[in-house]
């Protein structure tokens, strides 16, 4: 998280959401830094989002065409994969299995006009219907890329993916907050989950803030622009800070948020990409504690394993406890006063 959004990631969100001046100027900028053929994917999925904004403002340049391209095959994809996985959604509820789309999956599927891909598509689910679930999936031509973990084991994994050929990539998930979180925060999800009837959309949305919080774990730029130009307005700024205290996203909330209602200036309401905050700084003792954590979950995944992968699971904790134990001591090492005591004994 320390390198949580470059410069060029800065300047596409800023593109992508701003109006009038402010998006032609940021991509002015951009062009004349980076290139379109050394583009990351995480660049790569914010084109067609960027196309669409920058089209409103009439954008002209020798990258309208390439960008207009990226656009349509984005729209010509989700044609295709929006019914299969509204399919899958209906199937799923039909059988009793409440299903949450991610964010960007919502959008994509609620909205034809969305410049959102629909794939890799998230889903979350209960840790009780997994079996279930996975059933159905397979009995859709859903084909499992990563196996299904079984018993205590789920609570170190945060989802499974699949794969459709029309459909596209899917992700099936079950601990939206992440793996630092008390299981009972996960299960939250569903209890203030919005029901939405309605023929085009789906049956259960997540509440706002439980959107925004799952935008800041992803952190991709998909998922930052969500948060950014769709969730801040229906947000509940007081409540999403103290959960993401509690869920061990105050870092990733501070530096995409400001933790604050956003200024909306300029179109762009987040700080780190108006570039008032630096994405590097974080407390000192985060990292001690994210260290701790890791440590610990590493632990419990160790006594949940089964005997014959007892080995390799504790080679992992004792490495992640190797790294907090080295932290630490380093710090120690660094106190003034155990230095002086050092040199003292050096000198005697």
């Amino acid at each position: 998280m320390e390198n949580l959004l470059s410069h060029s990631h800065r300047l596409l969100l800023k593109a992508a959401l701003s109006k009038g001046e402010q998006a032609l100027d940021a991509w002015r900028r951009w062009s004349l830094e980076f290139d379109l053929d050394s583009i990351d994917s995480e660049g790569f999925w914010l084109l067609p989002l960027l196309y669409k904004n920058l089209a409103a403002q009439n954008f002209q340049g020798p990258e309208k065409q390439r960008l207009s391209g990226v656009y349509k095959q984005l729209r010509l994809h989700n044609t295709i994969a929006c019914p299969v996985l509204s399919g899958l959604i209906r199937s799923l509820e039909e059988a009793g299995i409440s299903t949450i789309p991610g964010p960007v999956t919502l959008w994509a599927i609620n909205d034809q006009k969305a410049a959102v891909s629909a794939s890799p598509a998230e889903l979350f689910v209960s840790v009780a219907m997994l079996e279930k679930a996975d059933e159905i999936l397979q009995s859709q031509n859903w084909l499992p890329k990563t196996p299904l973990p079984t018993g205590q084991l789920r609570a170190f994994v945060r989802n499974a993916r699949y794969g459709h050929h029309k459909g596209g990539d899917l992700k099936l998930g079950w601990r939206p907050f992440g793996l630092d979180c008390h299981l009972d925060q996960d299960a939250g999800l569903w209890q203030r989950a919005v029901t939405s009837p309605g023929e085009n959309s789906t049956p259960h949305q997540a509440s706002p803030v439980d959107s925004a919080l799952i935008a800041c774990r992803e952190h991709s730029l998909l998922q930052i622009a969500v948060l950014m130009s769709r969730l801040a307005s229906e947000i509940n700024w007081q409540e999403a800070r103290s959960r993401s205290r509690d869920l061990g996203l105050e870092h990733e909330w501070l530096a995409l948020t400001g933790g604050a209602p956003p200024a909306l200036q300029h179109g762009v309401p987040t700080p780190i990409v108006r570039g008032e905050m630096d994405p590097k700084a974080r407390p000192k003792q985060d990292e001690t504690i994210s260290l701790w954590h890791l440590s610990s979950r590493h632990w419990r995944r160790y006594r949940a394993c089964p005997k014959n992968e007892r080995p390799a699971s504790f080679s992992v904790y004792l490495i992640s406890y190797y790294q907090y134990c080295w932290q630490i001591s380093s710090k120690l090492l660094l106190f003034p006063t155990a230095i002086k005591k050092v040199f003292g004994r050096w000198q005697t």
